[in-house]
């Protein structure tokens, strides 16, 4: 049985990669606990094959374009910030622990500026 990745699905997602190179979101998923990235992994799976057709527990919108996955285990909540380009792809921007019954506005802020970074880039890949 092959096993399933990332980009085996509808969608393909696509990790916010900073001028320097990282990708965040992949060191932030490789520095849980293994049961806990693969609670994540698996809502990042349920995203790409689901898009929007996903329950509220599951994924919910911000704001604008952002919206955020909502994964949870052990009692702690985690959450990853993203956007969807074109009905082809998801833009994860950012990812982190919720420690706050709300996000705040600066999560929400940075999270609208690396999606346009995402955007801006891929249009100029696009022409």
């Amino acid at each position: 049985m092959k096993k399933q990745g990332l980009n085996d699905r509808k969608f393909k997602i696509y990790f916010y990669t900073s001028e320097r190179g990282q990708k965040n979101v992949r060191i932030f998923l490789r520095e849980l606990p293994p049961k806990h990235r693969v609670k994540c992994i698996e809502y990042l799976n349920r995203l790409r094959q689901h898009g929007k057709n996903l329950p509220k527990n599951i994924i919910s919108h911000l704001e604008k374009e952002l919206w955020e996955v909502r994964p949870e285990y052990g009692g702690i909540e985690y959450r990853f910030l993203f956007f969807f380009h074109r009905d082809i792809k998801i833009g994860v921007a950012t990812a982190l622990v919720k420690k706050k019954q709300r996000l705040d506005r600066s999560i929400i802020e940075r999270g609208l500026r690396l999606i346009e970074e995402m955007r801006a880039e891929w249009q100029e890949q696009e022409k």
